[in-house]
Parts: structure tokens; C-alpha cells; sequence
């Protein structure tokens, strides 16, 4: 005979409760919004109706060869309509639909669409994910859906954190530098802009350019860390151990090439920074005409010059000779 506490059955019902919950959610559709009364008319409603006007309906029927096998052989073979963005109206949702042309390969038998302004695995058109990634730098992903309200283009929460992980996936696989064991724990920014692995190659583009970079690190804390260590303190302070200094953070590491005003590398990682992704930064910078970084220990195999600034703060920040 099976017993089963009062605790347990309880336990039991909200997990079945919350799995069925969980997938009506799923299967729901986005809930409706109304653009704030707030909001100016150039962005609720200009925006919307030059959507329309540019995209619905608009036919893309360009090709080249045949991505599967290179031939030149190839016929129409009817249209399908992908939805370019979604708009709020008045009166709800409202798809803004584009035509595509669809062609079979003669030679292989392959089907495929015709050039059309979208990316590879993502529903709505190239400039509403730019814009949805650009939002995505500096907002979290709830904001960017609240922000993309207000110019009257519906994109929800989670659509926008599937494309940024997406594209972050895309972008260590495409320009990722790899280490010893081959993983990669950072991004070749050169790679993304000007399809070259290094400083030196990019010098037999621009030859007269300045090629002086700039490298460094900082320690932006976790999301709520700073109150956590507050209240970590003052838990330590009841107990009388020591006190942490510094809240949970995670290291952020970039090099930037001043003349070309871009940056070059970058590496956001939990672990704490080290000489491995100091030299792993500075593998792009491979022919620089100076790399230039602060004092510490990490940099040793990598920079031509200590910035000055730091050195003198380094330098006023020692403590005096004592004279007991």
C-alpha cells in the first residue's frame, strides 16, 4: 500500500499544475497591447503605416546560383509569403507580409528562395532583429519589447533573447579565438568587420593607417550583487569575520585600435581575467604598431608600453618609506 504524505500530494499537485500552466503559455499567443497614449504620433503611427507602405506585398525575386550545387539552371517554382515585421493597430496585430520567390535547381532537384532581406533562422526581416539586437546592447530583454511597443512594432521578450543568442552563437563560431584546448573565450572583432584575422593583415589593406591598441579590463558586478554583498557584510560584521570587499562580478576584457576608432577583440567571461585571455586579446593585434596597457602582471607578454596615467597613479598610491 502506497502512503503518501500531505506534504508530498501537495507538492505533487503544484508541480502538475505548473507544468500544465507552463504549456498553455507556450501554446498562447502573444497577449495583446495597446500603444501607450504617451507615446508620439511619429512613433505609434508613422512608423507602422511606412512599414506598410514599403513592405506588404512587396515581391523579392532575385537570385544567383543554386546554393546547393553552383548551377545557373534554374526556374521559378512559385511564391511564399514570410512575415517581414508585425505591427499594433487599433484593432490588434497585423502582419506586414513580403513575397519570396522560390526556384528549383534543374541539376539537383534542390528548391530554394530567392535573395530576401531576412536572416537565416529568424522569423521577422533584417532590420527589425538589427534593431531588436541593437536594443538588446544596453536593455534587458523586457525592455526592448516595451521599447519596440511604443514605435508600434510587436516583437516579444523571448523572441528577442533567442535572436541575441543566435547571433552570439554565430559570432564565436565565425570569428571565436580559440585557445590551447581549442575552446574559444573570446571574439575577433576585425574578423566580424573586415574579414581578416589580424592587424597585419589589415595593414596590407591600410597601409597608412596607425595601428596603436589599446587593452584592458573591468569588473562589472552581477545583477543584484551589490545588494547580496551588503547583506553579506552585515552578516559577517554579526559574526565577526572578515568583510568581502567586492560584490560577485564578471570580467569583461577588450582591446580597442584608437586611429581606426573600433575595437578590435573582446571576452566577457565569469572566471577572473588572466595572462591566457590577456595573450588570447591580443592574438588580432598581431602586427600593431604599439599595445598599450596597464601594469599588471598579466599583460607582461603582451604590451610594448605601460600607460603612463596608471603609472603614475601606481606610483603616488605607494605607501611612504616608514621612519620607526
Amino acid at each position: 500500500m502506497l502512503i503518501i504524505s500531505l506534504d508530498s500530494l501537495v507538492s505533487l499537485t503544484w508541480v502538475l499544475v505548473s507544468d500544465v500552466v507552463s504549456f498553455l503559455s507556450a501554446m498562447m499567443p502573444p497577449r495583446l497591447k495597446e500603444v501607450s497614449r504617451f507615446a508620439p504620433d511619429v512613433l505609434k503611427r508613422l512608423i507602422p503605416q511606412a512599414l506598410m507602405r514599403s513592405f506588404s506585398g512587396m515581391p523579392y525575386d532575385g537570385h544567383g546560383s543554386c546554393p546547393h550545387c553552383g548551377s545557373d539552371h534554374v526556374v521559378g517554382f512559385g511564391w511564399m509569403e514570410r512575415t517581414f515585421c508585425t505591427i499594433i493597430t487599433e484593432g490588434g496585430f497585423r502582419d506586414v507580409n513580403v513575397r519570396v520567390r522560390r526556384y528549383l535547381c534543374r541539376r539537383c532537384n534542390h528548391t530554394f528562395l530567392a535573395d530576401a532581406p531576412f536572416y537565416d533562422g529568424c522569423l521577422y526581416g533584417k532590420p527589425v532583429v538589427d534593431l531588436c539586437l541593437y536594443l538588446a546592447a544596453s536593455n534587458p530583454f523586457n525592455r526592448v519589447e516595451s521599447i519596440l511597443m511604443q514605435y508600434g512594432i510587436q516583437v516579444d521578450r523571448d523572441t528577442v533573447k533567442n535572436y541575441t543568442i543566435l547571433f552570439r552563437d554565430r559570432v564565436m563560431k565565425q570569428a571565436g579565438i580559440p585557445v590551447m584546448d581549442d575552446s574559444k573565450i573570446g571574439v575577433n572583432i576585425l574578423k566580424l568587420l573586415f574579414d581578416v584575422d589580424s592587424v597585419e593583415e589589415l595593414k596590407k589593406r591600410y597601409p597608412q593607417a596607425k595601428y596603436d591598441a589599446v587593452v584592458d579590463e573591468t569588473y562589472p558586478r552581477v545583477k543584484g550583487a551589490k545588494k547580496a554583498l551588503a547583506e553579506e557584510r552585515y552578516v559577517k560584521k554579526m559574526v565577526g569575520e572578515r568583510q568581502p570587499k567586492y560584490p560577485e562580478s564578471f570580467t569583461l576584457a577588450a582591446s580597442y585600435l584608437n586611429h581606426l576608432e573600433c575595437f578590435s577583440t573582446i571576452s566577457c567571461r565569469r572566471a577572473p581575467f588572466n595572462s591566457i585571455v590577456a595573450e588570447t586579446l591580443a592574438k588580432p593585434l598581431k602586427g600593431s604598431d604599439a599595445i598599450i596597457t596597464d601594469g599588471s602582471e598579466c599583460y607582461d607578454n603582451v604590451r610594448s608600453y605601460r600607460c603612463l596615467f596608471h603609472k603614475m597613479k601606481n606610483f603616488f598610491n605607494v605607501d611612504p618609506p616608514s621612519t620607526e
